[in-house]
């Protein structure tokens, strides 16, 4: 990280860069968390103080903007660790996949006319890819 300061000229390497790059450092640490594995007592401190260290910083920004994602890690992350034991068990990464399975069906399927009959189309391709995957 310490390279990427070296990216700015002298005179903006202060202020908002710096806690830009700070944000990134939090954000690296955090990421260290979300493995899928449950949290020792000791692993759980150390997210808590690196999201309470993240927060801080998020709000020396000059008006920063609180999107889903902000909220649901300023907020969210320790109560649902603290309750359950871990967090990175816990993914959008097998919705976001279908997502993209589902996407490219409408894509396939984008010369139907019916929305009734577009959907049906990719309903009825997802259960044969699911028939194909789960029974060969």
């Amino acid at each position: 990280m310490d390279d990427l300061l070296e990216c700015f000229p002298v005179e903006h390497r202060s202020g908002k860069v710096l806690i830009l790059i700070n944000m990134l450092r939090s954000f690296g640490m955090i990421q260290k968390f979300a493995r899928a594995k449950f949290l020792a007592e000791a692993e759980l401190d150390q997210l808590r103080a690196e999201i309470e260290n993240c927060e801080q910083l998020y709000f020396k920004l000059d008006r920063p903007k609180i999107t889903p994602k902000a909220q649901w890690l300023l907020r969210h992350v320790i109560p649902f660790a603290e309750q359950h034991g871990f967090w990175g068990l816990a993914s959008e990464q097998p919705i976001e996949a279908l997502h993209a399975v589902v996407n490219h069906d409408l894509r396939r399927f984008c010369g139907k006319r019916s929305f009734v009959e577009l959907f049906l189309l990719v309903i009825e391709a997802q259960i044969y890819r699911n028939f194909v995957f789960d029974c060969m």
